[in-house]
């Protein structure tokens, strides 16, 4: 199993919160939004060598967040999935 290191999973928190975003962390998971909406969920998969975003607006990922997140999973050979969950309405 691929170990990250605690420090680097609370960074992740840190640099998104420097950012300018509102991030609520729950061991792997972050759920990512400014102070209109939420923008995305992320799930660090560390066994499965994957960090997943899912997106909830109609909008692109922002280019900060997306930056944030590739630096970690470069920094662990990981791969970074991004998906939009579009609306059905």
């Amino acid at each position: 199993m691929l170990n990250i290191r605690f420090e680097d999973l609370v960074n992740i928190s840190n640099k998104l919160i420097s950012a300018g975003y509102n991030v609520r962390r729950h061991c792997c998971e972050y759920y990512i939004g400014n102070l209109e909406k939420f923008i995305c969920v992320v799930a660090v998969f560390p066994r499965w060598k994957e960090i997943r975003v899912y997106t909830l607006t109609k909008d692109t990922l922002p280019k900060d967040i997306s930056e944030i997140l590739r630096e970690i999973a470069e920094k662990y050979s990981m791969k970074l999935i991004i998906r939009s969950i579009k609306s059905k309405s």
